[in-house]
């Protein structure tokens, strides 16, 4: 039976590291039904009280290849200032925005731009690309610098059934293949040097005994 059957739903939580799910990959969706709603408004709850601006279904417990994103269309001036301070070297933005403080010391982030993506695909890759520090819900307080198409042809279905087709930049760019990245079961230190990711999957291990989890 699929997962928004008429079973009675769990209460929802983000998925950590070394949880399984994690490194499987997803399956297509099923026709939904009037019980995937409960689940994207619940997704999306979680994903702002956590203050991340996407959220993967394997993060959540699902097995199936969606996601949410929610990143704000930026304005030219915008543009115009992140490439700026690219040229200064100055660092990228975090995916997941993460603070160094405790989670209830946080407030919720509101939402902007909304979309949930099912079955995506990207059509094409430009060749630049871009370095942005990325962080995830699934092994907080870790933040990688990764390289990605800064550029991507994107396609996928939206939750009126329309296939979608759009060119994504910057962040959205960055945010859209890290959680498709997700649902292939690829996280952000399987991007980087095998010391590098033995390294921080370590100290991420000794912070969560250290926390109890």
């Amino acid at each position: 039976m699929a997962w928004w059957g008429k079973a009675e739903p769990k209460i929802m939580k983000v998925h950590l590291f070394p949880d399984p799910i994690l490194n499987t990959k997803m399956v297509k969706i099923p026709p939904l039904d009037d019980h995937f709603q409960h689940w994207v408004t619940e997704m999306f709850e979680l994903m702002y009280k956590s203050r991340g601006i996407g959220l993967a279904a394997p993060q959540v417990g699902l097995h199936y290849r969606f996601f949410l994103m929610d990143v704000a269309e930026e304005t030219e001036e915008e543009r115009k200032t992140e490439q700026k301070n690219e040229a200064q070297g100055e660092g990228g933005e975090n995916l997941e925005e993460e603070e160094d403080f405790e989670e209830e010391d946080l407030e919720p982030l509101l939402p902007k731009n909304p979309k949930v993506i099912l079955d995506p695909s990207v059509i094409f890759a430009h060749k630049e690309t871009a370095v942005l520090e990325e962080g995830c819900l699934s092994i907080p307080k870790i933040k990688i610098e990764i390289e990605r198409p800064s550029k991507i042809d994107v396609c996928y279905q939206n939750l009126q059934g329309e296939r979608v087709e759009e060119s994504l930049t910057g962040l959205a760019a960055a945010c859209f293949q890290h959680e498709l990245d997700h649902l292939d079961g690829i996280l952000i230190w399987d991007r980087i040097s095998p010391l590098h990711r033995k390294v921080l999957k370590k100290k991420f291990l000794n912070q969560q005994k250290n926390y109890g989890t």
